[in-house]
C-alpha cells in the first residue's frame, strides 16, 4: 500500500501532472491520497480515480483541539527545535524563526489527521510517499517514527528544493526528513548536484535521480504557414511571462500567433501589457487562455500546430510542460535553468537561453528559430520527440519508480 501525501490532486488547485503518475502506481497496488492543502469551499473534485486509489482530505475544517494540540506541541517538537538551530548557524532572522514554527504547527495538525486515518487501516507496513520536499515531507517524517515497519521516500521537484525560492529563504525540517527518509527523489541530475553542494549531511546513497513523465497523446500536426509559439504556466514572477511579451513587440518582420496557457496572480496585468505593448506590433497575435484542464491542453496540442513552446522561468526543476510538449514533437525553447538543460539540448531539439537573457537578445533568437531552414526544423521536432521516447514516457519512467521503491521494502 502506498500512502501519498501531497498538496491538492485530485482537487483543483495544482498538481494536474500526477494524474499520470497515479493511473499507473495503481496498477501495482492499493493508493491512498492525503492532499494537505484543500478546501471544499473552493477547490472541486476535479479528476476521477482508479478503482483502487482512495482519497481522504486532511485539512477541511480542523478542530480547535487539534489546531490547540498542534500549537503546543510545536514549541516543544524535535523538528522546531533542529530548523532553529539551523537558522542560528546560517543566517538568523526572526521571519525564519516564526517560519520554523509554523512549518511544525502545520506538520503537526496534519500528523495527526492522517496518523488517525491510518490507524483505522489495521496496517504497521506501507510506503509513505511524500510528493514534495517540504510540508509533506514533515508529515511523512512523523509519520515513519509512529509507523517504524514503513518505509519513507520523498520527491524533490523545484520550489520545495531551493531555499533562495522561498519567501524568507527558509524550507522546513532539512535534516529531520534527510536523516528518515529511506530514499530521496529529485525529478533532475540538477536537483541532485543541489542537495549534494548545499547540504554536507546528507547521504548521498539516499539520493536517485527519478524523472516524471507524460502520456503519448500522439505528434502535433506538421508545419503550416502560421507560426504558432505556445508557452503554458502559473502566472506568477518566477515565470516571467512578460519577457515573452517584450520580446514579441520587438518583432515586427513576421506573423506570430502566441497563446499562453494558464492562470495566476498576474493573469490581469500581463493581459494589459500585452494589450498596451504589442498594440504596436499587429503582426503579433496573442491570447490569455486562462486555466485549462490537461485533457482540453493536450486535444490542442493533438490537433493545432505549433511551431515551439516556450518558457522563460529564472528557476525551475524539470518542467513538466516541456515534456508535455516534447512528447507531441514540438522543439522547445527555454531558459537554461534547474534540469530543463536535461531535457532541451541547444540546436538539436530546441534552444536554450541564458537566465539573464535580455527581451532584445530573446526576439533575435525568436526571429532566427522561425527562420531556420526547413529541413533543420524538421529534425528537431523528430529530435524533441525522441527525447521524450527516451526519457520521459510515463508509462516506463512510473513502472521503474514503483519497481524502486517495492524494493526498498526488502531491504
Amino acid at each position: 500500500m502506498i500512502i501519498i501525501i501531497n498538496s491538492y490532486f485530485p482537487y483543483s488547485g495544482g498538481e494536474t501532472f500526477l494524474a499520470r503518475e497515479i493511473e499507473v502506481l495503481s496498477k501495482y497496488d492499493q493508493v491512498i491520497l492525503f492532499p494537505i492543502n484543500v478546501k471544499r469551499s473552493v477547490d472541486v473534485f476535479e479528476h476521477s480515480l482508479p478503482s483502487n486509489v482512495s482519497c481522504f482530505v486532511v485539512n477541511d475544517k480542523n478542530s480547535f483541539g487539534n489546531k490547540l494540540l498542534s500549537t503546543l506541541g510545536a514549541l516543544f517538537s524535535q523538528q522546531s527545535w533542529s530548523d532553529v538551530l539551523s537558522i542560528i548557524r546560517n543566517g538568523f532572522t526572526i521571519k525564519r524563526i516564526v517560519a520554523a514554527f509554523y512549518y511544525s504547527c502545520l506538520s503537526l495538525s496534519r500528523y495527526y489527521i492522517i496518523s488517525k486515518k491510518i490507524r483505522t487501516l489495521g496496517k504497521e507496513e506501507f510506503i509513505i510517499y511524500s510528493y514534495w520536499m517540504h510540508l509533506p515531507a514533515c508529515i511523512a517524517v512523523k509519520l515513519k517514527k509512529r509507523f517504524p515497519k514503513s518505509i519513507f521516500i520523498t520527491r524533490a521537484h523545484g520550489y520545495d528544493l531551493y531555499e533562495e525560492r522561498a519567501s524568507s529563504h527558509f524550507l522546513p525540517g532539512r535534516k529531520q526528513i534527510f536523516e528518515n527518509a529511506d530514499k530521496i527523489l529529485p525529478v533532475s541530475e540538477a536537483s541532485v548536484s543541489y542537495l549534494k553542494s548545499k547540504y554536507s549531511f546528507i547521504d548521498n546513497n539516499k539520493l536517485i535521480c527519478s524523472h516524471l513523465g507524460t502520456k503519448d497523446h500522439g505528434l502535433n500536426p506538421s508545419a503550416v504557414k502560421t507560426i504558432r509559439i505556445v508557452s503554458c504556466s502559473n502566472l506568477v514572477p518566477v515565470k516571467r511571462v512578460d519577457m515573452i511579451i517584450s520580446a514579441l513587440s520587438l518583432i515586427d518582420d513576421v506573423d506570430i500567433e502566441w497563446i499562453h496557457y494558464g492562470a495566476g496572480t498576474l493573469l490581469e496585468e500581463l493581459k494589459q501589457k500585452a494589450s498596451i505593448i504589442l498594440a504596436k506590433t499587429p503582426n503579433i497575435k496573442w491570447s490569455f487562455y486562462g486555466s485549462i484542464s490537461n485533457a482540453s491542453l493536450m486535444d490542442e496540442y493533438n490537433k493545432t500546430h505549433i511551431t515551439f513552446f516556450i518558457n522563460t522561468s529564472e528557476s525551475e526543476g524539470l518542467p513538466v510542460s516541456i515534456m508535455e510538449a516534447m512528447s507531441f514533437g514540438i522543439p522547445v525553447i527555454a531558459t537554461n535553468v534547474g534540469g530543463t538543460g536535461e531535457i532541451v539540448q541547444n540546436e538539436k531539439n530546441g534552444l536554450l537561453l541564458d537566465k539573464e537573457i535580455k527581451p532584445s537578445e530573446l526576439a533575435s533568437i525568436i526571429r532566427n528559430a522561425i527562420k531556420m531552414p526547413t529541413g533543420k526544423y524538421a529534425s528537431m521536432r523528430i529530435e524533441a520527440r525522441t527525447t521524450w521516447e527516451n526519457n520521459y514516457d510515463s508509462e516506463k519512467n512510473y513502472g521503474e519508480f514503483y519497481r524502486l521503491i517495492s524494493q526498498i521494502t526488502r531491504y
